[in-house]
């Protein structure tokens, strides 16, 4: 990769080092449900870069800074729907940062071999137009990684699932698990990024590489420090969900550990469908709100305020602000049940491998816009004690404005 291509505040090498840790997470096929290989390449870069690591019984990897504590799963039953306290929408900084990210993509489930037919009947989990569902469509089968091929849709069964016949000759009865698009899995052209899901390992990758960095930048000011003491490193977590596809399932089962935190703060980490109104390589975006909810004002308040400091100088950061109306994400199940949150994204082509023609193709995005969202991520984890300082001061902005029009308006009524 060539150095002329890091921009902002992170170092060529910090650049590099994001490129290489979405390459290894995009390498690895992953399906709602069936995330165990891309599950397992995140272990293991979590453990390269000794960073804290809890799995807990739903599959959810919770990710700290080395030392972390977490607190205790209260378990996915254990009232899921009740809404947060209310000092988790207060005035006082949030105590922990919670970056919310998601491990599947959409795939095939195998469900039962058929052996008059000589195929598999398979069912798709995610969000697919039907038109892209055409004959001969290749498949890349696991366990075992081998070939096969869209036969048709399974005829007078619920019209809303979406099953279909699979060729796959060199699967024998019980050995198909799951199933991907045959396309390439990574690839780099410039300073574009192709791949089969970076839907949403972009996410996945900026969230380890901040807290990677974070890290860094913590035990580099302790070393500089005379009195050997540092202000003490944010409390930052990465909480890297499952079948975020059919439902934010992963996510909605796993919130009930923030239920534990005095005051969390979550942005939820997407790749979102590009719309007209923001630009790939134009940076990351700051996601005010999805098809179904508007997020935080405080949340998106201080994202903005730390991507202006950012901005400062001529260090080629840049950033977005839109409404990303072309689906729901996580922040959606966050806010529904009182979480205070905010939202990024980065603009995808091809979502979701809907290509032109209705042909199924590569997902891409600029790595510009995922080294920006790492970027702002890290800031906002430093800054995390200054949260409530943007709102502060347009209360104090409009306190100024009313007073100076209440002599004016009397006078003049």
């Amino acid at each position: 990769m060539n150095s002329e291509t890091a921009t902002g505040s992170m170092t060529p090498e910090e650049t590099e080092l994001l490129v290489t840790i979405l390459g290894r997470l995009m390498n690895q096929p992953a399906a709602p449900y069936h995330e165990l290989l891309v599950q397992k390449e995140a272990m293991q870069i979590i453990q390269d870069y000794s960073l804290a690591l809890d799995m807990d019984e739903y599959g959810t990897l919770w990710v700290g800074l080395r030392g972390t504590t977490f607190p205790s799963f209260a378990g996915g039953d254990s009232g899921a729907a009740t809404a947060a306290t209310d000092n988790r929408m207060g005035t006082t900084a949030p105590s922990d940062l919670i970056l919310a990210a998601h491990l599947d993509h959409p795939g095939f489930e195998f469900l039962e071999w058929h052996e008059e037919k000589n195929l598999w009947k398979s069912k798709f989990q995610g969000g697919v137009g039907r038109s892209y569902f055409q004959e001969s469509t290749p498949l890349q089968i696991y366990p075992g990684n081998r070939r096969g091929w869209l036969r048709g849709a399974v005829e007078g069964e619920d019209e809303k699932e979406k099953l279909y016949w699979v060729e796959a000759p060199e699967v024998a009865p019980g050995e198909a698990e799951f199933g991907v698009w045959d396309l390439d899995a990574f690839r780099m052209e410039e300073d574009r990024i192709h791949g089969r899901a970076c839907d949403d390992l972009v996410g996945v990758a900026a969230a380890l590489v901040t807290l990677i960095l974070v890290q860094k930048r913590w035990e580099r000011a302790l070393e500089n420090s005379e009195s050997g003491e540092a202000k003490a490193p944010p409390s930052v977590w990465a909480m890297l969900s499952r079948a975020e596809e059919v439902g934010f399932q992963g996510a909605l089962v796993a919130m009930d550990r923030l239920k534990c935190c005095a005051n969390p703060w979550v942005i939820s980490l997407e790749a979102s469908k590009e719309i007209p109104a923001v630009s790939l390589g134009a940076g990351v975006i700051i996601r005010v709100g999805d098809r179904s909810s508007v997020f935080d004002s405080a949340s998106t308040l201080f994202l903005q305020s730390r991507a202006e400091k950012l901005n400062q100088g001529d260090n080629g950061f840049e950033y977005q602000m839109a409404w990303m109306g072309g689906g729901s994400c996580e922040g959606t199940a966050f806010q529904s049940r009182g979480f205070r949150t905010g939202a990024m994204c980065v603009p995808l082509l091809k979502y979701h491998n809907q290509g032109d023609e209705n042909r199924i193709a590569e997902e891409s995005i600029h790595l510009r816009d995922a080294r920006t969202m790492t970027e702002l991520l890290v800031q906002s984890a430093v800054d995390l004690d200054e949260f409530y300082q943007p709102t502060h001061q347009l209360g104090q902005r409009m306190d100024g404005l009313r007073e100076s029009g209440l002599a004016r308006l009397k006078k003049s009524s």
